[in-house]
């Protein structure tokens, strides 16, 4: 029977499944038939890389004592948990993960205040949540599903649709493809060397975009909105209450017709000065402009 035992503990051990929630300090961990990850990693920072290999390697660096972490795999997902034990304060360190998992595994990474920084993704999905720690996603093939409340997202070299939310954070979004639906309530937004269709609003931070190809839908309440090198490949409003509004476009008048409307703030569009309302062009693609009391230029 103590023979049976054995063997059946040595085959689960074999098979990659860890018991407990003892784990602290410094330690390495790896596991096999990893199809999905998830992890909530608390106050600890993490920094995640995709691989060709199979496994899954996870290498802690000086956890407090006062923290615990489990790590439980059940068929292909494996679960990272950080657990704080008792009320006293978590003190600043240097603690931190570094995983190493196959490039096309799915994730669901959580944090409270730890940052997370992501690269090297193809799988079929991606989402990640944080409180206050930040976000940074490079090199990604997979569709992005991330909010945070006051952590700034980074993304650069992403090809497929995105997500992002924040409700204070700044949003960056650059050298990427594909569509994305951005949203963030007092932090700015930037988009730098994109394709693709942008839908971004933001309550009073402000919008720049640079070096952009495609359709764009931009909304700021209260900010200003800014374009640099512009090209429009279809449809595109810009909206803002009481910020300004300023394009430098690539296209040619002829490409648009032209709709736009200020309440108190002047209008250059092209080559035509206005105020009030303005509407000019037969062109393909509709160009909307509006705001309350700030400018708009479109040159």
């Amino acid at each position: 029977m103590n023979k049976m035992v054995c063997a059946f503990l040595l085959a689960l051990l074999a098979s990659g499944i860890a018991f407990g929630s003892d784990l602290t300090g410094t330690f390495v961990k790896e596991f096999q038939g990893v199809t999905r990850f998830e992890m909530d990693s608390s106050f600890i920072s993490a920094e995640l890389k995709g691989s060709s290999g199979s496994a899954v390697k996870i290498e802690a660096f000086d956890l407090p004592k006062s923290v615990r972490v489990s790590l439980d795999k059940s068929g292909g997902t494996l679960i990272l948990r950080v657990e704080k034990e008792g009320l006293l304060p978590i003190p600043s360190t240097s603690a931190r993960f570094v995983i190493t998992l196959p490039a096309s595994a799915d994730c669901e990474l959580a944090s409270a205040s730890g940052s997370i920084k992501i690269e090297g993704m193809n799988g079929t999905k991606m989402k990640i949540r944080s409180a206050s720690g930040s976000v940074k996603c490079l090199n990604m093939s997979v569709p992005l599903d991330i909010d945070t409340a006051s952590g700034s997202i980074g993304i650069g070299d992403s090809d497929t649709g995105k997500l992002l939310a924040s409700a204070s954070g700044a949003i960056t979004l650059e050298n990427s493809k594909g569509d994305a639906v951005i949203t963030t309530a007092s932090g700015s937004i930037s988009l730098k060397d994109i394709q693709g269709a942008i839908k971004a609003q933001s309550a009073s931070g402000s919008i720049r975009v640079s070096r952009f190809t495609g359709r764009l839908y931009l909304d700021s309440a209260s900010g200003a909105i800014f374009g640099e090198s512009v090209k429009l490949s279809g449809e595109s409003t810009f909206e803002s209450i009481s910020g300004s509004i300023k394009l430098n476009l690539e296209n040619r008048d002829s490409d648009f017709t032209i709709s736009a409307k200020t309440v108190s703030g002047g209008m250059a569009i092209f080559d035509s000065n206005a105020r009030g309302d303005f509407h000019s062009g037969s062109g393909a693609w509709a160009l909307s402009l509006k705001t309350v009391s700030g400018s708009i230029s479109v040159q």
